[in-house]
């Protein structure tokens, strides 16, 4: 089937929101995104209270639109703002 979003996989990983693996040639990959990265703003907004789903959901999004993630590539390094625009993932 085909969806629309980043094209990576999230998972929760000792209660983080992460990347479990970009989709090759994806948005994710493009925009630097790596295996492990964790996610912690969606869009600017704080997402420690949501699920996993919730998550998900606020990524995905229609074919052509951008979301910004703040992303932590590294424990020991400050959050990064990622902007990636959505595409259509088969």
């Amino acid at each position: 089937g085909t969806l629309s979003g980043i094209g990576a996989e999230v998972g929760i990983k000792n209660q983080k929101l992460v990347i479990i693996s970009p989709i090759s040639g994806a948005p994710a990959e493009k925009a630097g995104l790596r295996a492990g990265d964790q996610i912690v703003k969606i869009d600017g907004k704080d997402i420690s209270d949501l699920t996993l789903d919730q998550a998900v959901s606020k990524i995905r999004g229609k074919a052509d639109t951008k979301v910004t993630l703040s992303v932590v590539h590294d424990v020991n390094t400050a959050p990064v703002d990622v902007e990636i625009t959505r595409a259509v993932i088969n």
